[in-house]
């Protein structure tokens, strides 16, 4: 891997060890690591028009998602790279909290209808397609991700537009394409839209009791079921169902209505670009939330 400056490498090998520690059962090898780098630098470069410099990366990288596709994609460890897989497939979306697998399945349904036969074929055929490609020689849509978007919501797009290539292939099998178009795996918006909403996001934070802040850190940053956030609150789950939901609503009302007048066009409504900026934006200001940090993993409760 070629870097030109001397604080690009220097901050590459902090970003390997906090990659190791993050996911200290998913290890890489140091030169599995450069290589993928060197894929996700090429890959930013490809879709910006531009070379993309290693510290411009590290400034948009989520590193979490990143080191679970990475270990995905090496041929280095074949016990990891199961291990990642088990990871990914058992996911979740940021934004409803429901499983990655019946996700594909509803967005499956959407297309197939009443079809089950059809639609388990759909989801069960993209996982090799995800990291094989459709032909011999191809990559997989994987080999595509380069860490600077989520990585669940980015698997959910791909497989959305695979189904609707799918169908525009097989019109007379599944009826119409659903109004829903293709969409763009990464999505550019203003800098102002973005704005408002990390300051509003902030200012949602800023309003949480302590409470809920402790529920919030142990959902988003820790990666807690609802049912193991009860355990280590000692509540009932439904009680903890409740206060999720009403976080979520009180974080909805203060966030929506983004855009004013034409600032991202006529391509995208207001739950798109509300979408598009908490996966994109939330995690970097969940991070840098201080009341959050300061909560640390519950790893003695919870693995009681």
């Amino acid at each position: 891997m070629t870097m030109t400056r001397e604080d690009d490498r220097e901050k590459l090998a902090i970003l390997y060890h906090l990659g190791r520690m993050t996911w200290p059962d998913l290890p890489l090898s140091h030169a599995e690591f450069e290589r993928q780098v060197t894929r996700s630098l090429e890959v930013g470069g490809g879709r910006e028009g531009n070379p993309v410099s290693a510290s411009s990366w590290m400034d948009r990288l989520r590193l979490r998602d990143w080191w679970l596709a990475a270990a995905c994609l090496q041929r280095e460890d074949p016990v990891c790279r199961e291990k990642a897989w088990t990871r990914l497939v058992a996911g979740t979306v940021p934004v409803t909290g429901r499983l990655l697998t019946d996700s594909l399945m509803e967005k499956a349904r959407q297309i197939y209808g009443a079809d089950e036969e059809a639609r388990d074929r759909a989801v069960s055929g993209f996982w090799g397609l995800l990291l094989a490609g459709q032909a011999e020689k191809s990559r997989g849509p994987l080999e595509r991700y380069d860490g600077t978007s989520p990585l669940i919501p980015w698997i959910l797009t791909v497989f959305h537009n695979q189904l609707v290539d799918g169908t525009r292939k097989r019109p007379k099998e599944h009826g119409e394409i659903p109004p829903e178009t293709t969409r763009p795996e990464r999505i550019d918006l203003p800098e102002a839209v973005v704005r408002r909403f990390v300051d509003r996001a902030e200012q949602w934070l800023a309003s949480l009791s302590d409470s809920e802040v402790l529920t919030l850190a142990l959902v988003w940053c820790h990666g807690l079921t609802q049912r193991q956030v009860a355990e280590v609150l000692g509540k009932h789950e439904s009680n903890t169902s409740r206060d999720l939901r009403r976080m979520r609503d009180s974080f909805r009302l203060m966030t929506r209505d983004l855009t004013d007048g034409d600032e991202v066009g006529g391509d995208l409504d207001q739950d798109e670009v509300w979408e598009t900026c908490l996966m994109r934006e939330m995690g970097h200001v969940l991070a840098a939330n201080e009341r959050l940090r300061a909560i640390p993993f519950p790893g003695v409760v919870v693995g009681s």
